[in-house]
């Protein structure tokens, strides 16, 4: 098995599991001696380039990003033990998730409290839903979930995650990508009534290019004025993947963990899926600018937030919690 492991992630070795990610300097300094630069990369330096290039380009990653989710939507949202139509189980995002416990970290950084509205951005199809009720006491409730994504098949999974609350829920079709929430949210939080309205991103926020980014965090604070809101992203901490860790940690960890517990069927789709995780991942940084948590306190600090480090070690360090907050 360990043998397995290590051609899954070390497959083709000599070369970076995602382009090497490089700053906004770095970058632009590339786009002014005339590089051509891959759509993620020129959506992470569209702030510093002139409204009409920025327009131009913005055009061409709009439509390679479409690309990608149109391929990679049905990997990426279906749940673990999903089947296909011999109803044979076919690998999966969420198979590797699973036994990675991702959300399961992210929901005990983020912490969330009684009475809180969850509004989950990019939240595909919801899985981070059941993570953030379990975080709760017994007692405790929330006072809604909304989960919002641009892709039609993502939402139509979320509506059937989320029948299982005993609390309001939504799934709400909407392209977040235009650094807008959608038009109702309001009413439906509103209506809550709740302590506070916490917004969550699952990595995903954090592929937008800077100025929709911006976009969304303040609409997400100027939702509904009177009720304290906060914005809690994951994200990749070195804006990418280290294989050498997650090889090591998946021997290491996951693999002994699983084994113990008998989990041997979720332990292999999980290994089954791992191959299309890792061009999923290689797939994805071609598309959408890859920001680092340092980049991301360094942007927001100009446009008038401050970042905080929740915990940087979810992964293995290999993913961090930030969250966002207002000067």
């Amino acid at each position: 098995m360990a043998q397995i492991v290590e051609r899954i992630f070390h497959r083709r070795s000599e070369q970076p599991s995602v382009p090497s990610v490089l700053t906004v300097e770095q970058l632009n300094q590339r786009y002014l001696q005339g590089e051509t630069l891959h759509p993620g990369q020129l959506a992470k330096i569209l702030h510093v380039l002139s409204r009409n290039e920025a327009d131009y380009y913005r055009k061409i990653i709009s439509q390679r990003q479409a690309g990608f989710w149109q391929k990679w939507a049905p990997f990426r949202e279906s749940p673990a033990g999903a089947t296909d139509e011999y109803g044979n189980k076919t690998p999966s995002f969420e198979n590797v998730m699973k036994v990675l416990d991702a959300r399961g970290q992210f929901v005990k950084a983020v912490s969330p409290k009684e009475g809180e509205f969850i509004v989950d951005l990019m939240g595909g199809s919801a899985q981070m839903a059941e993570p953030m009720m379990n975080a709760m006491w017994k007692e405790d409730r929330l006072a809604g979930y909304a989960s919002i994504d641009g892709n039609e098949l993502a939402v139509n999974k979320a509506a059937i995650t989320l029948k299982s609350l005993d609390i309001p829920h939504y799934s709400l079709l909407h392209d977040l990508g235009q650094g807008t929430l959608p038009e109702g949210l309001e009413g439906l939080v509103t209506k809550a009534n709740p302590t506070a309205i916490r917004f969550i991103s699952s990595w995903g926020i954090s592929y937008l290019d800077m100025e929709r980014l911006t976009r969304l965090v303040d609409s997400c604070y100027a939702l509904v004025p009177d009720v304290p809101a906060m914005v809690d992203i994951l994200m990749l901490t070195g804006g990418k993947f280290d294989r050498n860790v997650l090889t090591r940690r998946f021997l290491t960890n996951i693999v002994p963990k699983n084994a113990l517990a008998g989990n041997f069927g979720e332990l292999g789709m999980a290994m089954m899926a791992l191959p299309h995780m890792r061009k999923f991942g290689e797939e994805i940084a071609e598309v959408n600018p890859i920001w680092t948590p340092d980049e991301i306190r360094v942007e927001l600090e100009e446009r008038g937030y401050m970042t905080e480090i929740v915990d940087d070690n979810i992964l293995w360090g290999q993913s961090t919690a930030v969250r966002i907050k207002e000067k």
